[in-house]
């Protein structure tokens, strides 16, 4: 019997041993997800400042040319580019098992619409959500021009200053976000997908691009 007691004592340890270790697992992607969180959030909030400062200097730009030239000149809307800026707006797929599978739909219904091609039949729902999405990006004189199967790359192109200024603005304000969520919620609507859902990222490196080239103008 004391045989017994040991056996079941050691199995208990073990089990308790177990828990903990997976514990400490779970505790410590909490601690990197968190980390994650507050560093994307830093740069959102830097990149914010930074586009309130091209904001500001564009203005300053056109209330000097209009004291110089003594005459109405347009906003900043009017300032053309002499080479467009390009933004990459990535979507990354999240709370799913089938991410790779999640993206590929994405990315093959993204091709049709930016190459204007005829739409496979299973692809016909999912193309007419992400195309309604697409004409929200594309409202205020931006372009989806390219993709990139990184869970959804979208490259997108502006022609004026205004326009790239727009873009920025509707993806810190959440705008982007919500021309998503019929996409998103039709995705749902897959068995194992029930927990899909968008995080949203504006590349860094082609932002600071785009904020030197506006400055230069």
């Amino acid at each position: 019997m004391s045989n017994q007691l040991i056996t079941e004592h050691t199995a208990q340890i073990q089990g308790l041993s177990d828990r903990s270790n997976t514990y400490q697992h779970l505790l410590h992607r909490y601690q990197q997800d968190n980390e994650n969180d507050e560093k994307l959030s830093a740069t959102r909030k830097e990149m914010m400042i930074v586009l309130d400062e091209v904001k500001a200097l564009h203005i300053k730009v056109d209330s000097l040319q209009a004291r110089m030239s003594s005459e109405e000149v347009s906003p900043i809307a009017a300032i053309t580019l002499p080479r467009t800026l390009e933004s990459r707006l990535i979507i990354h797929v999240e709370s799913v098992d089938s991410e790779e599978e999640v993206s590929r739909r994405l990315d093959s219904s993204a091709a049709e619409i930016i190459n204007n091609k005829r739409p496979r039949t299973r692809n016909i729902v999912l193309r007419n959500y992400l195309s309604s999405a697409f004409q929200d990006i594309q409202k205020d004189g931006n372009k989806v021009i390219n993709h990139k199967k990184k869970c959804l790359q979208l490259h997108i192109e502006s022609q004026s200053i205004q326009s790239w200024i727009k873009l920025c603005e509707d993806f810190f304000s959440g705008s982007l976000a919500r021309a998503f969520q019929p996409v998103q919620r039709y995705l749902k609507t897959y068995e194992g997908w029930e927990n899909l859902t968008f995080k949203f990222e504006l590349d860094e490196e082609h932002f600071m691009h785009c904020v030197k080239s506006s400055s230069t103008t």
